[in-house]
């Protein structure tokens, strides 16, 4: 059995404890005050419901995918099992055991198939990496189809992911040598930085990890597009665009368990600039998290005792 890191200190526990406490009495509020609107959950097109648990677990499929093909780089072959298996896990975890989701995949990584911390800091960061770009000319792309249907672009948005893209190339070409000279704290980082350089001199894990992103960010979108019309919101192809687009950024600013808050959040601001109110952006992030929640509450536990109980014994 693999001893998991999943202790936290008193001041995470009340962290994870007063926002969780905080944000569930502010949706129960909100759920009882704006009742009429929410009743229609009661009517979903199920037909869109199961669609869009189809295109959940294509997503878990593509993440485990790019982990896969990230930690071969480092001569670790994954099996199928064990790489849809662990993104099921993470995603369960970061529901079930507060901020502790990617430590248990580091961790099985590191103590079943002997991946040094490092090098999967590396291929975490070359998955992200590419994600985030991937996804921030997404964003640029809806932001751009905007005007046709005479929706102004939002300048914030449009500077913010601008940024990050050219930020994303230069941090990620510049020699880490240069950026460990030049930036005293990051010394700290040199053998993330120094496991980096290999694996970027590697084009062809670079260009599968950008083909399995594109899909990935295809099957965000879907997952988006397929909410939208089970609760029958009659919006155009941009708002799956950029409600994928927001969402997935906001994962990673965890206030509370899962991006409870921040998560929500973006797809009303999405849905909002579709003329969409904001307890009927609160109903599209509802769905697409119940169909996550489900997918991971049916394959999490099963996937973790096989993983971390039944394999790491055997």
């Amino acid at each position: 059995m693999i001893q998991l890191p999943i202790g936290t200190s008193r001041v995470k526990r009340a962290l994870f404890l007063g926002s969780l406490a905080v944000l569930l009495a502010w949706a129960v509020s909100y759920v009882v005050h704006n009742w009429p609107e929410f009743r229609a959950l009661l009517h979903i097109e199920w037909r869109y419901g199961l669609y869009l648990l189809a295109a959940t677990l294509a997503f878990f499929a593509l993440q485990g995918m790019l982990l896969r093909v990230s930690v071969a780089a480092y001569g670790v072959a994954l099996t199928p099992t064990e790489w849809f298996g662990l993104t099921v896990v993470t995603s369960f975890a970061n529901y079930a055991i507060p901020f502790s989701g990617i430590g248990l995949r580091g961790v099985y990584l590191n103590r079943v198939r002997g991946l040094a911390y490092a090098d999967f800091a590396s291929a975490l960061a070359a998955v992200v990496g590419v994600e985030m770009f991937v996804f921030a000319l997404g964003g640029l792309a809806g932001q751009a189809t905007l005007p046709s249907i005479g929706i102004p672009v939002d300048p914030f948005i449009a500077l913010v992911l601008g940024v990050l893209m050219i930020g994303l190339v230069v941090t990620a070409w510049t020699p880490a040598r240069w950026l460990i000279r030049r930036s005293g704290p990051l010394a700290r980082f040199e053998a993330f930085f120094e496991s980096w350089q290999s694996l970027k001199s590697q084009p062809m894990m670079l260009c599968k990890l950008a083909v399995l992103t594109v899909a990935l960010f295809a099957a965000n979108v879907a997952m988006f597009s397929m909410a939208f019309r089970a609760l029958a919101f009659n919006v155009p192809p941009s708002a799956d665009l950029l409600a994928a687009v927001l969402s997935f950024f906001a994962l990673f600013v965890r206030i509370a368990p899962a991006a409870a808050g921040t998560f929500e959040g973006t797809v009303i601001y999405a849905a909002h600039l579709f003329g969409l109110t904001i307890a009927e952006g609160l109903l599209v992030a509802a769905v697409v998290r119940l169909g996550t929640i489900i997918c991971c509450f049916t394959l999490g536990p099963y996937f973790f005792y096989y993983l971390f109980r039944r394999r790491a014994d055997g």
